[in-house]
């Protein structure tokens, strides 16, 4: 076995990534545990006062909807957040063993207390390559068919008589 970390060049867009984000469980004690130990260990997110929003998947849908070009590489996205728990949480929530989480949130914890820094010391343990492993088999066909029919809701628009399916 090699020693070296195997790295995957999967190409996946901010569509793909919303559309697979958008299934994930809102963060709870229960079902993101990490995610929600770690929010509380650095006295972040919207039970602090400071976040304008709900929970990380509000969170990362609202990022993705409102601030990402949807052809953007979801890849170029993860490795520009800036926020500890959304990296946790993300890969909570698509099933990286609780180990690893739990190693990465005590890396951000012990990392120098900015965002930037906390993040990187997350992504040296959980870097992209794995979750686009786990994302795109089970999400790219799905995304690639919303964003399809938003492109062609947005093409008919202008169209005086519409398909049934867009009345």
């Amino acid at each position: 076995m090699p020693d070296q970390p195997f790295h995957l060049n999967i190409n996946l867009s901010a569509a793909v990534l919303l559309a697979a984000v958008e299934q994930l469980e809102v963060p709870t004690i229960s079902s993101a545990p990490v995610t929600v130990r770690l929010e509380h260990s650095l006295r972040v997110g919207p039970q602090y006062g400071r976040a304008t929003y709900r929970d990380q998947k509000h969170h990362w849908t609202r990022w993705l909807g409102d601030y990402q070009p949807p052809d953007k590489s979801a890849r170029r996205i993860y490795n520009a957040i800036n926020c500890p728990t959304m990296l946790i949480w993300l890969s909570e929530g698509f099933g990286i063993r609780r180990g690893l989480l739990e190693r990465a949130s005590l890396a951000a914890q012990v990392a120098p207390p900015t965002q930037p820094s906390q993040t990187a010391a997350i992504r040296r343990l959980l870097p992209w390559h794995p979750l686009a492993a786990i994302i795109r088999p089970n999400f790219e066909i799905n995304a690639v068919a919303v964003d399809s029919s938003r492109q062609l809701a947005g093409l008919l628009a202008g169209r005086k008589n519409k398909p049934h399916f867009l009345v």
